[in-house]
């Protein structure tokens, strides 16, 4: 019993070291990647060819807000203080619209390698 505690504890100690080593590396690799993307929207280059024959490519998605009950409450009583027409099925599409698109949206700039 006592061999398998401590192979369980030097387990754990080695998880420990590389999770802090993964954490380590991830952050070297964020702050690389934002100077890559920073150099990348200067130049305006949307993709580097890599030397493995990949490439790494510079991207922009669009981030909105979550839908949570309160936001979609809010939305709905603004929206219903507004006259609106009586057709089912354009008021449907209006009040979608106004749930969906009215959320916060952010830019987020991703940098992903893409292997050929």
């Amino acid at each position: 019993m006592d061999k398998l505690v401590q192979q369980w504890c030097d387990l754990d100690t080695s998880s420990k070291e590389l999770s802090k080593q993964i954490k380590e590396i991830k952050q070297s690799k964020d702050d690389l990647s934002s100077a890559i993307i920073n150099e990348m929207k200067r130049t305006n280059t949307e993709s580097i060819a890599l030397g493995t024959g990949g490439k790494l490519v510079y991207k922009v998605s669009t981030i909105r807000g979550g839908l949570n009950s309160e936001y979609i409450e809010e939305t709905l009583k603004d929206f219903f203080k507004l006259p609106h027409t009586h057709d089912v099925n354009t008021l449907a599409s209006e009040t979608t619209d106004a749930i969906m698109n009215g959320r916060e949206s952010s830019e987020k700039h991703i940098l992903r390698r893409i292997k050929k």
